[in-house]
């Protein structure tokens, strides 16, 4: 079966850029400390200080980027999460990376967040459909919902099949709102699976 993607037509420009703005300095947690500690300090602590050996540890000692024994090594967060301490992530989300790797992996986050931040709301839910869709095509026993329309289409555009066909797959397993699963174009592809992905 051959079903293509419906993508709605952008004017698309490559001359805006993001400033990049600095970085608020001396940034404070206060969750389980008397007086709030700077992220610097908290990185001094016992608790992270065992982690990141931990971590290193997980890693040989070796970037898992590059695969580098000689360099400084830092201990990577994949993400962030307000009020998390450096030590409460889970271990996968931590990466053993030499100081060029971390450089390069921290220049690829910003430049990330500055072209989301440039998308509308819609427009960056569709970026959310094609990172599921990503990680599903990796993944495939990934189990996952697209919330809105936007999702379901930037899933669609990332699979390469027809946005209908997903949203109807969704709303057969509840994961969507009624008010766009019982839509007319989700009805439309009955019987069509997602197998692209599998």
């Amino acid at each position: 079966m051959t079903t293509e993607a419906v993508m709605p037509a952008r004017p698309v420009s490559f001359g805006t850029h993001c400033s990049q703005q600095p970085k608020p300095a001396g940034v404070t947690f206060s969750k389980g400390t008397a007086m709030g500690e700077t992220y610097a300090e908290l990185l001094r602590r016992p608790e992270w200080q065992k982690k990141r050996l931990e971590v290193m540890q997980r890693a040989d000692f070796s970037c898992e980027n590059c695969g580098d024994k000689e360099k400084t090594l830092n201990v990577h967060h994949t993400y962030y999460e307000h009020g998390k301490k450096p030590w409460e992530y889970p271990d996968e989300s931590l990466v053993c990376v030499c100081e060029d790797c971390h450089k390069l992996l921290q220049n690829i986050k910003d430049r990330l967040s500055c072209e989301i931040h440039s998308l509308d709301w819609s427009e960056q839910q569709e970026v959310i459909g094609c990172i599921i869709g990503l990680k599903a095509h990796r993944q495939t026993d990934l189990k996952f919902k697209l919330i809105d329309y936007s999702e379901c289409l930037g899933f669609a555009a990332y699979a390469g099949i027809n946005v209908d066909v997903v949203v109807k797959q969704m709303a057969e397993v509840g994961f969507v709102s009624g008010e766009f699963c019982d839509s007319e174009r989700a009805k439309k592809n009955v019987g069509e699976k997602v197998e692209v992905l599998s």
